[in-house]
């Protein structure tokens, strides 16, 4: 009777061992992990991915870009300055306004003296250009530099620091992106990134996965000023985040504890 009635607690308690068992076998690391695709070979060979699709961004409406001229004329740099425009209306990462030049509807800025300048859909180094152009009916010899004052990528989602992000550069890849916004964390989807981009007026929607090889291929590997990246959650995390759920495993939990608690109870009296 002893026997009998051991083996049957046995046979009682050894599912849910076997459960919490088997959700610990869930845990895959390469669930979690990037790159999974990647053989040793590809450490031998680095130029088997293709990353040669980036392009220059160019210029478009709203942009504010940072404009400095400088010429061999002393008197004439110091009264130009560096043609920094007023504070924009457009926010910085940090909340602020942007100082600059903000691209009108019509693709032009204005400059003191040189006028107004049509420098949409041009690359920073062919606005230098025009505007060097522009502004030598002026000064002898100038010196242009343009640069984006607003180049932002906004990355949401499940990051450790998710916000707009103020690109020092140009040039940003998804990878770089997701650096800067401190990493994925754990409950963020590896295989479902999401690009919202807007292209000719329209939004283009485009998702990645960090485990296939293809996401270093195409026009979206290379972001764009003004894209947004959203990381979803896996659904653990959403699990997780619903109280519904927790409350019930909560339930399911204090009812294991207490079947445990009356097993071992019920073994000291057999």
């Amino acid at each position: 009777m002893r026997l009998f009635g051991k083996k049957f607690y046995f046979l009682l308690i050894a599912p849910v061992f076997l459960g919490l068992l088997m959700m610990a076998s869930c845990a895959n690391p390469k669930k979690i992990s990037y790159f999974n695709y990647v053989p040793d070979s590809l450490y031998q060979d680095p130029m088997s991915l293709d990353l040669h699709a980036y392009s220059d961004p160019v210029i478009k409406p709203n942009d504010v870009l940072q404009i400095s001229v400088q010429t061999i004329d002393p008197q004439a740099t110091t009264m130009m300055g560096t043609m920094t425009a007023p504070a924009t209306g457009s926010g910085s990462a940090s909340g602020g306004a942007v100082s600059g030049y903000m691209v009108d509807q019509k693709g032009e800025i204005e400059l003191p003296l040189a006028g107004r300048i049509k420098v949409g859909g041009m690359t920073t180094s062919q606005a230098r250009d025009a505007i060097a152009r522009k502004a030598e009916q002026f000064y002898k010899s100038p010196v242009v530099n343009v640069r984006f004052a607003n180049f932002t990528i906004t990355v949401l989602g499940e990051v450790n620091r998710p916000g707009q992000i103020t690109v020092p550069s140009e040039k940003i890849s998804l990878l770089d992106a997701i650096g800067l916004a401190g990493d994925l964390k754990v409950t963020g989807r590896r295989n479902d990134i999401l690009l919202i981009r807007e292209e000719a007026g329209k939004k283009v929607f485009f998702r990645y996965d960090l485990n296939k090889e293809d996401m270093f291929h195409g026009p979206y590997f290379y972001l764009r000023q003004h894209d947004i990246l959203y990381v979803g959650p896996t659904k653990n995390a959403a699990a997780q985040a619903d109280v519904t759920t927790m409350r019930n495993l909560s339930f399911v939990s204090f009812g294991v504890s207490l079947l445990s608690l009356l097993i071992t109870i019920s073994l000291r009296f057999l």
